[in-house]
């Protein structure tokens, strides 16, 4: 059983973009040099050389583990890039952080492996030439390796793993289709709370929502268009837009922002969601998936 509070599942979340990133490097047409990094056949999602003592795990996985070795590199990977940005993170930060990122990636990855998807071995390679071509070349890609903390190995395990975790991560959010509920709805906004009260006594003595809306707000009319639940940036604006029937508008609700009145203008079943609401779906899906697996997963932590 595994929990992470919301500052480690963005850091988490952050951290999975940017290995996703590497893991879809788009594809050379020509390339002229390939790096020096072995293309042997794995089947796991963690491979390891044949050996008589397993190497230490720093998490396991539904059995599955994460090497120490890869742990500690991440750790060291964190740092710099913490170094870089001059940016900060306690020591517990950081451990919560990189074991978050690889913990949903293998689950991830593992969601692949269990719905079919195997891992070619000739994609893996052709994303390595890719690398190094971006960098310049071999050499350029052996500096990057070394700035980084990889060797050949290393870097295999962690782009494979990465690429299996995109993969699981287009299986899950492919579930999510061109339409949904979606409401219409426009608001009344004020940074005046007295204003604000103004405005809703005028609704309540029969003036009309997008008239008064349009007074506010010449520029939009205060029109917040189509878009699904959970969508709005505040709980309690999501919560009214819930109750709301078409034609009807809420009290005022207090947000860090300021003072809203929204009004529910229609809803549709099916409406085509946006590339915008459809990557805010796909978003929620996937991290409602991973709370899920998290909550209910074996997941050892081997580390201090």
């Amino acid at each position: 059983m595994s929990t992470y509070n919301l500052r480690q599942r963005m850091a988490s979340a952050g951290l999975l973009i940017m290995l996703f990133i590497l893991a879809g490097c788009a594809r050379s047409e020509a390339t002229t040099e390939s790096p020096a990094v072995p293309s042997e056949t794995q089947s796991t999602i963690t491979p390891l050389a044949p050996s008589a003592t397993t190497p230490p795990m720093a998490v396991t996985v539904n059995g599955e583990g994460i090497l120490l070795a890869d742990y500690q590199s991440e750790i060291n990977r964190l740092q710099q890039a913490l170094a870089e940005s001059e940016q900060t993170m306690t020591v517990d930060e950081q451990k919560e952080t990189v074991l978050a990122m690889l913990i949903d990636s293998s689950l991830l990855a593992q969601e692949a492996v269990r719905s079919g998807f195997v891992l070619d071995e000739d994609e893996v390679q052709t994303r390595l030439d890719d690398l190094a071509v971006k960098l310049g070349g071999s050499a350029a890609l052996i500096d990057w390796m070394n700035k980084y903390g990889y060797d050949d190995a290393s870097l295999q395990r962690s782009l494979k793993l990465q690429m299996l975790a995109a993969q699981g991560r287009d299986i899950i959010t492919s579930t999510v289709g061109d339409n949904s509920v979606q409401v219409h709805a426009r608001q009344i906004r004020t940074s005046d709370e007295t204003a604000a009260s103004s405005y809703y006594a005028r609704l309540q003595a029969g003036t009309d929502f997008a008239t008064l809306a349009e007074e506010v707000d010449p520029l939009t009319g205060g029109e917040l268009g189509w878009f699904p639940d959970g969508y709005l940036l505040y709980d309690d604006l999501n919560e009214a837009v819930l109750t709301l029937k078409p034609g009807e508008y809420s009290q005022v609700i207090k947000t860090q922002i300021g003072y809203h009145i929204i009004q529910v203008i229609e809803r549709d079943e099916t409406h085509p969601l946006t590339s915008e609401t459809r990557l805010f779906l796909q978003h929620r899906t996937l991290e409602t998936w991973l709370q899920t697996q998290r909550d209910s997963a074996e997941i050892v932590v081997l580390v201090p």
